[in-house]
């Protein structure tokens, strides 16, 4: 798969390998460092690649976001869906949202000045994106996190434009964390939904961890294949795979059910 960053260290294309069941069983949790294990997982060494293997925290935030939107678009679909309780009425309802279309609504402003080594230029402000080598520092100083990382992201000694540069990093690389509305069919009652594309791809991938195991149970059970066999191979074949093992099964019980 190749994703084209917008941000330093690109503009330019990554490249990723099949996500295994050995790289997917790999993911702890849903935190930024999940993540960059498991894009440090998929990077291949291509010619013209922007990142290498063990590279993942150089990735802007905005731009790891969007990889892992797009990792969520090719496993799962375009399709966000759940349930909640209205909490004025207590009534059950459903929602649903089209994660493609919620990319194409987060266009980066391109009102900014690309300068050397991933600095920018912006309203006389110079400063550059986080990373998530700039993400974990942050995680390492408590409870200022957020403070660190974003005096990282300024030149030395430049305080005074905290600020502002909050809010234009925001415009030229907006993440896929926001709060979304939704609203209780029953009652009319408006609801905030808070959706981060990064966890919610995780968590996706954790959440059909148990069936996974089952589909590596049934074809090695099926053919007698070794676990190592099986893990690596590319999702698409491994899901082949237990659709044949479905299908002959059920023709054997046609076969039975008929002689």
């Amino acid at each position: 798969m190749r994703h084209d960053l917008l941000h330093f260290p690109g503009p330019g294309p990554l490249y990723l390998g099949d996500l295994t069941a050995r790289v997917e069983l790999a993911v702890a949790g849903t935190s930024p460092f999940d993540a960059i294990a498991l894009v440090d997982a998929l990077l291949l060494d291509r010619p013209g690649s922007v990142l290498k293997p063990g590279e993942a925290a150089r990735l802007a935030v905005a731009d790891r976001d969007r990889l892992m939107a797009s990792l969520h678009l090719a496993e799962f679909g375009s399709r966000i869906a759940g349930d909640r309780t209205c909490e004025a009425c207590a009534a059950r309802f459903s929602f649903d949202f089209d994660l493609g279309d919620l990319l194409g609504a987060l266009a980066p402003s391109q009102a900014v000045e690309r300068l050397q080594d991933g600095w920018l230029l912006a309203e006389g402000v110079r400063f550059r994106l986080p990373t998530g080598e700039d993400e974990r520092i942050g995680a390492a100083s408590g409870a200022k996190a957020g403070e660190v990382i974003a005096l990282r992201c300024l030149p030395e000694g430049e305080v005074t434009h905290l600020g502002k540069v909050s809010q234009i990093a925001e415009a030229v690389a907006p993440l896929v964390d926001l709060t979304l509305k939704t609203t209780c069919p029953e009652c009319g009652a408006d609801h905030a939904m808070a959706f981060n594309a990064e966890a919610y791809f995780l968590g996706s991938l954790r959440a059909r961890r148990a069936r996974l195991m089952a589909d590596i149970h049934r074809i090695a059970s099926t053919y007698g294949w070794s676990y190592d066999s099986i893990v690596d191979l590319p999702q698409a074949h491994r899901q082949g795979f237990v659709d044949q093992i479905t299908r002959d099964r059920e023709a054997a019980r046609r076969a039975r059910r008929l002689g």
